[in-house]
């Protein structure tokens, strides 16, 4: 890091370090915080010159980077519900990780919801520390949604889309592999079917025309597909 003793890798690029879900289309700059530097972009480097407590701050092979929970909310800070949650739950998955060892304690309902709390806690703290700051909303919406069962990328994102367009939020379970099978879909199939033709109609196009934004997009294509067949 030459640009300054003080910078310290974030946003996207400590998201990427730390194994971090993140949305598609994002700058492919390098992000630093500087504290107490000027907001600045050149040579494909970003600098935030924002507030950053030492506590936020980890060393990740000798490389300070801002913690877990501070660069999701960095990054989910001023976007769509659906992005956002879908960088936050990667850090309920973290703590997931870190409590359970295998994929079977993974699974398990008390270790997810422990799991769920423990991250939702590390990003009220982070949050706090931005709260007055520009697209803060958007957080205080999305933490008290974090799950720690949700498995992917697009299973996040694909439960934002719901709860933007008014639609059931899914109660997740772990995925059997198939991910027509899965309860996100099956779910959002009924939910569908269950709307107004109106109400339906609008839901499917809102989420057709979103699904080309998901960082899967054979995944997405499936969501399409799923929509598809409701107004059939």
């Amino acid at each position: 890091l030459t640009a300054s003793p003080r910078a310290v890798v974030s946003h996207a690029t400590a998201a990427a370090l730390h194994g971090l879900w993140l949305p598609a289309g994002l700058e492919p700059l390098v992000h630093l915080t500087v504290p107490g530097g000027a907001d600045d972009v050149r040579h494909g480097t970003r600098t935030h010159g924002s507030g950053l407590a030492p506590r936020h701050v980890v060393e990740l092979d000798g490389i300070p980077v801002t913690s877990p929970a501070r660069t999701a909310i960095d990054v989910a800070r001023g976007r769509s519900l659906p992005d956002a949650l879908l960088v936050l739950d990667s850090v309920a998955r973290l703590e997931l990780r870190a409590l359970a060892r295998t994929q079977r304690e993974q699974r398990l309902p008390e270790v997810r919801d422990r799991a769920t709390g423990c991250a939702r806690d590390l990003l009220v703290e982070a949050y706090e520390a931005e709260r007055t700051w520009p697209g803060t909303a958007i957080l205080r919406a999305a933490i008290p949604r974090v799950d720690a069962a949700s498995e992917s990328a697009f299973e996040s994102w694909s439960r934002g889309q719901m709860l933007v367009n008014a639609l059931p939020a899914p109660a997740l379970e772990p995925d059997d592999g198939d991910a027509f099978a899965h309860p996100v879909f099956g779910q959002a199939l009924m939910a569908l079917r269950r709307m107004t033709p109106a109400g339906r109609d609008a839901a499917v196009r809102t989420l057709a025309g979103a699904v080309s934004r998901v960082p899967d997009g054979y995944q997405a294509a499936r969501l399409a597909v799923v929509c598809g067949t409701a107004v059939e």
